[in-house]
């Protein structure tokens, strides 16, 4: 992190994946710019701006319905720990979010896919009595 060693990665033996959690003690303005490196090998950059009052992502469910049986799966991890889920599902079926988030004064809460080049979204609304924004597509 910003050219200094911070944390040594682990890879899953599953996918071969390397992840990592850096913890930083961040100011509001702070630049932080993010890469991987192994010997000579460098991953591209990735540059982070800490900021003030961002409201954050608390709890990320999906839900699928592949007609045999209904599933809900917590990918909160996805979103805030970079994880990425491997879901088997059927795609003539929609996916249904749920997305609970520390502050819920925003004017609209999608959530994109990119596949291939191509971004679709989802736009999700707020549901007063699950308290959480919902939408699937």
């Amino acid at each position: 992190m910003n050219g200094e060693e911070n944390v040594t990665v682990t890879p899953s033996p599953y996918t071969g994946r390397y992840t990592a959690e850096i913890n930083y003690n961040a100011q509001a303005g702070d630049k932080l710019t993010l890469y991987a490196q192994s010997g000579e090998q460098k991953s591209d950059e990735v540059n982070i701006s800490c900021l003030e009052n961002v409201v954050e992502v608390k709890t990320v469910l999906l839900s699928h319905n592949n007609a045999h049986t209904g599933y809900t799966l917590n990918i909160t991890q996805a979103f805030k720990g970079g994880t990425t889920p491997y879901i088997a599902y059927n795609p003539s079926r929609p996916l249904k979010f749920y997305v609970e988030l520390s502050d819920n004064d925003c004017s609209g809460v999608f959530v994109s896919s990119t596949v291939s080049g191509n971004t679709s979204y989802i736009e999700l609304f707020y549901d007063e009595q699950e308290k959480m924004w919902i939408g699937e597509g």
